[in-house]
């Protein structure tokens, strides 16, 4: 079985909460178990519940039965790393030994850069989204709520699941960045923030849909084409301040208003990964990382176009 290169040896923990870094360097999920990674190799510590199914997914050799976490801590004594960031502290606190070091951002970094299997899946994903969103072009007189229970049979039709909570949000209330959901009358177009999971990895896009007014139309293809004129700049190697300057600058310059949230964000086993598209990065953009470009207006009716691309050497090209 292969598995993603570590330089460092490393303990892994996939407990309650789905662990992205688990699944990425191990190739399987599965809860209530320790991935124990060295040498190219693993091993995997599990409860008496998952010895079966472990040993079916890992093999026999691979797996370990523990009764306590501190087994584990005891056998390694130190001589590894921790992945903390998706346990509960009670777990962390029973699994690392003072001479543990602590993975912050090395993994996290390592996702960061797609292969050509997880490209794939990202665009799959993006794919099912799409088709969805885009067969919902009958909004008006329907509520919010009957449009966001439509797009939840479509996505179980498509054998598919949610990524996050999505957004179906009409137009005045489309104003509110992270509309919590309602069920008001759409009049004119509704604003659909959504994606899916295809085999763990997550799309994220927004339309507005329905029918807009001419000055509402005009606006939304203005953030489409800045959505455009934004990727060509999203090259790998340039600095993500820089690019995030350039960005405002182009929806300045397209006669669109600032708005309260980033540009976009890094996706991939989760909705917000790596690269941060924060103005204060000290990062640069890299070859093959996927991104979002989300720009959004926000007055007495708003609206948002959203994107995914993939970076390149010579800008983000459209997923």
């Amino acid at each position: 079985m292969r598995i993603k290169q570590l330089e460092f040896d490393a303990v892994i923990p996939r407990w309650d909460a789905f662990n992205p870094n688990f699944f990425y360097l191990i190739g399987r999920d599965i809860d209530h178990a320790v991935a124990y990674i060295k040498d190219g190799d693993f091993e995997i510590y599990t409860t008496k519940l998952n010895e079966a199914i472990c040993k079916k997914m890992f093999g026999e050799d691979r797996v370990h039965v523990i009764t306590k976490l501190s087994e584990i801590r005891n056998a390694l004594q130190g001589r590894c790393k921790i992945d903390a960031d998706y346990i509960p502290y009670a777990v962390c606190k029973r699994l690392k030994s003072k001479n543990m070091q602590l993975i912050t951002n090395e993994i996290r970094t390592m996702r960061e850069v797609k292969d050509a299997q997880e490209i794939k899946r990202i665009r799959k994903a993006k794919r099912i989204i799409e088709s969805i969103v885009f067969g919902l072009e009958n909004v008006r007189g329907m509520t919010e709520r009957q449009v966001k229970r439509t797009l939840l049979v479509k996505i179980a039709e498509n054998g598919v699941r949610e990524a996050f909570n999505a957004i179906v949000a009409n137009s005045s209330n489309a104003r509110f960045p992270h509309y919590s959901g309602g069920n008001s009358t759409i009049r004119d177009y509704v604003l659909i923030d959504a994606g899916v999971k295809h085999k763990m990895y997550n799309s994220d896009i927004t339309r507005c849909i329905g029918n807009m007014n001419s000055n509402c139309k005009k606006r939304y293809e203005l953030l489409k084409h800045s959505v455009m004129e934004i990727s060509d700049e999203a090259y790998a190697g340039r600095k993500i301040a820089d690019f995030i300057e350039c960005a405002n600058k182009i929806i300045r310059k397209n006669s669109l208003h600032d708005f309260p949230h980033s540009i976009g964000h890094g996706i991939g086993l989760e909705v917000h990964e790596y690269p941060s598209l924060n103005s204060r990065s000290q990062n640069a953009l890299r070859k093959n990382a996927v991104i979002t470009i989300e720009p959004g207006q926000y007055d007495k009716k708003g609206m948002r176009y959203e994107n995914m691309f993939i970076i390149k050497n010579n800008g983000a090209k459209l997923l």
